[in-house]
């Protein structure tokens, strides 16, 4: 019988992510938070002679919140090129979850052609003592390069 230990149990504050945009890596030590999500889109399928709803998967979409430490008008950039220009950017999102006190290795995965929705352009609150980014994006594709050990 497998027993969980709770040394197995992977850190968040080990985690890393980094964008890459054409050929450019940039490191973001200054992100707070990340989460990507996958959701199904599923069909109802009826049936004669079933009193229940059959569900077929067919696609979904890939949407995820990143939150970072504002310390860079990168991102604002990016905004102000598609206004003026009309050229839209993405990129991928490469995260990797390691922890090395845990003996499960890591998990590193990249979020294929990642795109913001929407950004804050100005803001202050004289409550907060630090100036933080909420980042909505989509993205249309994931690879899982590295998969923890079970």
């Amino acid at each position: 019988m497998a027993i969980f230990s709770g040394s197995n149990a992977v850190s968040c504050r080990q985690a890393k992510a980094y964008m890459v945009i054409g050929s450019e890596t940039v490191e973001l030590f200054y992100a707070k938070s990340l989460k990507a999500n996958y959701k199904k889109q599923k069909k109802e399928i009826r049936a004669l002679g079933n009193a229940m709803t059959a569900f077929k998967s067919a696609g979904g979409t890939g949407s995820g919140t990143l939150v970072i430490y504002e310390v860079t008008s990168r991102f604002k950039q990016m905004f102000v090129d598609y206004i003026k220009t009309g050229k839209d950017a993405y990129f991928n999102l490469h995260i990797i979850n390691e922890d090395v006190t845990a003996n499960n290795g890591r998990e590193s995965k990249v979020l294929v052609n990642c795109n913001f929705d929407e950004i804050t352009v100005a803001s202050f609150d004289t409550s907060d003592d630090v100036l933080e980014q909420t980042l909505q994006f989509t993205f249309e594709g994931i690879e899982l390069l590295d998969k923890f050990v079970e």
